[in-house]
């Protein structure tokens, strides 16, 4: 998939081309109705993801004798992330001898109660064992996945692994000197207050009710206390009070919502599985150089767990609801710390995981000879 659609895999997808088609020669294979007007060569060409066939013939002719780089996510190649004519693709490849890379986002999805989704779930773990065979190196974006892959006990080819998170898909723009108190009285908010924000769709999995709970423990303290929503526009039922200081802003361009994470003092993102380095919302927040909030759990792998303490604020998941809510009180009310956490959040972010540095980790798989 490749835009016009927002955000996920297609953002990334077309950011990442942009981002090699500086130094190399970039095509992107996708499906029609895209947008092509790019500076790397845009082949919308691939109908339909299940004919094995015709797909091969169509990463044969765009890409040469060069690598093939794809993005890996089951539920983007068919209904229930089921589609065995992908790996049966890779597979067929590999025994040509070409050189592939994967990048992973995601793998499997869990068994259920539910009888058709634990054959999705099956099916995945089939689809990724084919996947491992046939591509030499695989790039996984979420550090607990990849320890756990390269400590399985799966049969076949071992792969290189490596961690490819998923850098920020929002540019930080210039602000003016004075532009948090001009924002902030745009949007009716105290110059003063605080001020704290959530980006990101408000699902399953995004734990919205904690974040009322962090900001509704954090305004205890500090009574003038905002809250900001940015891509979803939730209506939870608030008090006439809380409504004074509540801006659902709900999906605004790429530009708008920079400005308004500069604006912040404060990020809020807790998920239920933990944070991890495929939360892009979670990169744009340290690429904004903003203190954040946000939760470890199981997805959360041991270089994000040791870091906690240093470029952001990281809650047990086991703390629960009002755990989260009391480190979020904490960190409102320690400016002092919020701001050190801040500047080494934009440190961590240029150093570890913007756009160059996947790049730079990139490269030397996909310029390896042959099958690696």
């Amino acid at each position: 998939m490749f835009p016009p659609m927002r955000g996920g895999l297609p953002d990334h997808t077309d950011r990442l081309a942009h981002a090699l088609s500086a130094t190399h020669r970039v095509t992107v294979l996708t499906s029609p109705g895209v947008e092509t007007d790019r500076v790397f060569a845009v082949k919308a060409e691939v109908s339909n993801w299940h004919d094995r066939e015709a797909l091969l013939d169509r990463v044969r002719a765009v890409s040469g004798s060069g690598p093939v780089l794809w993005q890996y996510v089951p539920h983007m190649y068919g209904r229930g992330g089921v589609n065995f004519a992908v790996p049966g693709a890779m597979a067929q490849l590999a025994r040509e001898g070409r050189r592939q890379v994967v990048l992973a986002h995601e793998i499997r999805a869990p068994f259920s109660c539910w009888p058709h989704r634990s054959f999705y779930a099956l099916a995945h773990r089939v689809m990724w064992r084919r996947v491992r065979s046939a591509a030499p190196s695989i790039g996984i974006s979420t550090s607990a996945w990849l320890e756990r892959e390269r400590g399985g006990t799966m049969v076949g080819a071992r792969p290189r692994w490596f961690l490819a998170p998923s850098p920020a898909n929002l540019p930080v723009v210039r602000v003016e000197p004075d532009h948090r108190r001009a924002w902030r009285a745009g949007q009716g908010l105290e110059a003063e207050s605080r001020c704290l924000g959530f980006f990101g769709s408000v699902g399953s999995g995004k734990q919205f009710e904690w974040v009322l709970a962090g900001w509704r423990e954090a305004r205890r303290r500090v009574p003038s206390t905002g809250l900001v929503v940015l891509g979803g526009k939730p209506a939870p039922r608030l008090t006439e009070e809380e409504s004074r200081w509540f801006r659902p802003l709900g999906f605004l361009p790429g530009e708008e919502v920079s400005r308004a994470l500069q604006a912040l003092d404060l990020l809020i993102l807790p998920f239920e599985d933990g944070v991890s380095e495929r939360r892009s919302s979670f990169m744009v927040g340290l690429a904004h150089g903003l203190a954040v909030v946000t939760t470890v759990g199981e997805g959360t792998g041991r270089e994000l767990r040791r870091a906690q303490e240093d470029f952001y604020w990281g809650v047990s998941r086991a703390a629960g609801e009002a755990g989260f809510a009391r480190a979020v009180r904490e960190a409102v009310m320690d400016e002092g710390r919020r701001r050190a956490t801040g500047e080494r959040a934009a440190h961590q972010y240029s150093a570890r995981y913007d756009w160059g540095c996947l790049v730079k980790e990139l490269l030397p798989h996909l310029s390896a000879p042959g099958r690696g």
